[in-house]
């Protein structure tokens, strides 16, 4: 199960209330990830009408088998659950949707040193405010301490610019998926630091602290995204395939 993301109806950002009371945690305690589960199932089937697969509309959650090897994140207001998130690493397992993100074609960057971001949703009066930045810089310091390479995900089309912003590449065209509708293949190269210039990524000042002791990441990183990404368009030029973009931002 891959996740699509979040914003659908027009709000006033104004109305979005202050994140500072907000905690961020791994969620590990089976009481609390039911809980999560059952947030996925309000978003997504209750108000999103997305009839998952993986849905259990006797119980009200969505789970699958995936989330027993994952890392669960949630964004907790008191104790109720108001964001969350899910990680796998392909260093411990195959990751799942190979036909849509097309892993293979990246196994330039480190192999299996990649993830894949799931099931990444926001109640919708925290959508348009900077809660999702926020979440998505600790999403990104645990690539980082995992030594992730390239993290995949996924978007709807008109919110595309945030995950822009955030310095994601959207490698692939929109394409209708399972039962997700129409979604935007994404990878995260997370060492492009060149990227993360061009675009102002909220993520710099991270992955500047992180890898501060090493000189020559700036380069290796940039360097590492331009070769990356010629391989995945002469891979896909010589499987016959039209879907390679050019590197925006």
């Amino acid at each position: 199960m891959i996740a699509v993301v979040k914003y659908i109806e027009k709000r006033d950002q104004s109305m979005t209330p202050p994140v500072s009371n907000l905690k961020i945690r791994q969620v590990i305690n089976p009481d609390e990830q039911n809980k999560v589960f059952a947030f996925r199932y309000s978003i997504y089937f209750k108000e999103w009408k997305k009839d998952f697969q993986s849905a259990d509309h006797g119980k009200q959650v969505i789970t699958d088998s995936f989330d027993e090897t994952a890392e669960i994140y949630a964004v907790f207001l008191n104790d109720e659950i108001v964001g969350t998130c899910r990680i796998n690493y392909g260093s411990k397992e195959i990751l799942p949707n190979s036909d849509l993100f097309q892993y293979a074609k990246f196994a330039y960057f480190y192999g299996t040193q990649n993830a894949l971001i799931s099931y990444l949703i926001l109640k919708p009066e925290y959508r348009y405010g900077s809660l999702f930045f926020k979440f998505f810089k600790e999403i990104y310091r645990r690539l980082l301490q995992r030594d992730v390479r390239s993290a995949f995900l996924t978007c709807y089309e008109p919110w595309l610019p945030q995950h822009k912003k955030i310095g994601c590449w959207a490698y692939r065209k929109a394409l209708q998926y399972a039962d997700q509708g129409i979604v935007v293949p994404l990878v995260l190269l997370t060492r492009d630091h060149l990227r993360f210039r061009r675009v102002a990524s909220p993520l710099l000042p991270l992955l500047e602290s992180y890898l501060i002791n090493d000189s020559s990441f700036r380069e290796a990183g940039s360097e590492e995204w331009q070769t990356g990404r010629n391989i995945y368009i002469q891979n896909s030029k010589s499987a016959g395939l039209n879907n390679g973009q050019k590197m925006d931002g």
